[in-house]
């Protein structure tokens, strides 16, 4: 499924255009939110880690090969640099050569019609070995217009990281606190409108790819200033976004990826929201 993604990517991908040049004016700034409340905390948290029914919160436990479609080379690689560079502070493999791209980023000037002839001829949008369905719900979500639009799927390992098949984990340690699984991310598939960039700077957009690339946001939650996903919202209200990745992201992600992913998704909130 993933090669046929490939495939069907690079055959719409000869008519992308790269963002409006004043799209890299200005220079980046840190923004600095202080005093969020333990609400506040918790509905971000909830934003970020959606999962599918009763299972755990997905993040990249294995490597993460990115690829950038559709944009001028320079750009392309800006883009690569920084997600790599969140990537491994968050001390996440990345591979650069030789490998199957499972972070796909797609720049194109007719992103409606890129999605719906996506949703055409991959129905089976890939979720994972046991469930690669997409809800129906997932679709009409990806199909909104939007500037940028992402699906994600994630495989179900045992706690060690060994895939679980046939619905049998491999048992090779017990405890009251742990779970005897984790759930792995395996493709993060993201969408990008060319023709809805302007404004905006290179450093602005490729943090904002970064965080979808890295967690699991959702796409309709109402972001506010505390996080570079309010990125698009604020700009189209004319007010100050982010400049990058804020502290409240950084403590996210660190969050994330330092906590236990063996825990059910509950403990795993509780531990992000206490960290």
């Amino acid at each position: 499924m993933i090669h046929g993604f490939a495939l069907f990517t690079l055959s719409l991908l000869a008519g992308a255009q790269p963002p409006p040049e004043e799209s890299t004016a200005g220079t980046d700034q840190e923004v600095v939110v202080e005093g969020r409340s333990a609400e506040s905390v918790d509905r971000f948290v909830a934003a970020l880690t959606e999962t599918r029914g009763e299972r755990q919160l997905s993040r990249w436990n294995g490597y993460i090969c990115p690829r950038v479609l559709g944009l001028e080379s320079g750009h392309a690689a800006f883009i690569l640099r920084r997600l790599q560079g969140w990537a491994r502070e968050l001390r996440i493999p990345v591979a650069t050569r030789n490998c199957r791209g499972n972070v796909v980023i797609v720049v194109t000037s007719d992103a409606d019609e890129f999605t719906r002839l996506l949703v055409q001829r991959h129905p089976r949008l890939f979720r994972g070995p046991r469930d690669n369905l997409a809800s129906p719900a997932e679709i009409a979500q990806l199909l909104v217009s939007r500037p940028v639009r992402w699906i994600a799927a994630s495989d179900t390992g045992n706690a060690e990281g060994r895939p679980i098949y046939d619905r049998q984990a491999f048992i090779y340690g017990a405890s009251r606190l742990t779970l005897t699984s984790r759930e792995n991310m395996a493709f993060s598939f993201i969408i990008v409108d060319a023709n809805r960039l302007t404004s905006l700077r290179w450093g602005q957009l490729a943090d904002y790819l970064s965080i979808v690339a890295l967690a699991r946001p959702s796409m309709d939650a109402p972001y506010d200033a505390a996080t570079i996903l309010s990125l698009f919202r604020l700009r189209d209200q004319g007010g100050q976004a982010p400049a990058g990745l804020t502290r409240q992201d950084l403590a996210f992600l660190r969050a994330l990826y330092s906590t236990n992913p063996a825990t059910r998704a509950h403990d795993q909130r509780a531990a992000i929201r206490a960290r």
